[in-house]
């Protein structure tokens, strides 16, 4: 019977790829600030999103950029120039994936948690 199980355990392989998108405390967060504002600076997010170090959401963002999931847009020749991020395809394709597990989480917070909900920015 054991055999049957590591037959049809085709999800496991997965399993560390989504926990390093979606299981980080900020690459969520971020992406789905991106997502909302369509497009924001560096400053616009820092501000936006209460608790994040700079060099945490650095690294966020180039982690992000690096999974293809947001891009980052460079205007202008000489410095300083205007840096906008905003969400590709990919990312909006992941944001529209994780909508049932938000779904099930609103739903069922009451039962896993004893915490309060309260703004999390």
């Amino acid at each position: 019977m054991e055999r049957v199980f590591k037959d049809i355990d085709y999800v496991r392989p997965f399993l560390h790829e989504v926990s390093n998108i979606v299981g980080k405390k900020w690459n969520f967060r971020v992406l789905w600030e991106i997502r909302n504002q369509k497009k924001i600076r560096y400053n616009e997010m820092l501000y936006s999103l209460h608790g994040i170090s700079p060099s945490t959401l650095s690294d966020v963002l180039k982690y992000l950029q690096k999974e293809s999931l947001v891009r980052r847009v460079a205007h202008g020749d000489t410095p300083p120039l205007k840096v906008e991020y905003n969400i590709t395809q990919k990312g909006l394709d992941l944001i529209i994936a994780s909508s049932s597990l938000i779904k099930w989480t609103m739903k069922e917070r009451k039962h896993i948690s004893q915490i309060p909900l309260k703004n999390h920015n």
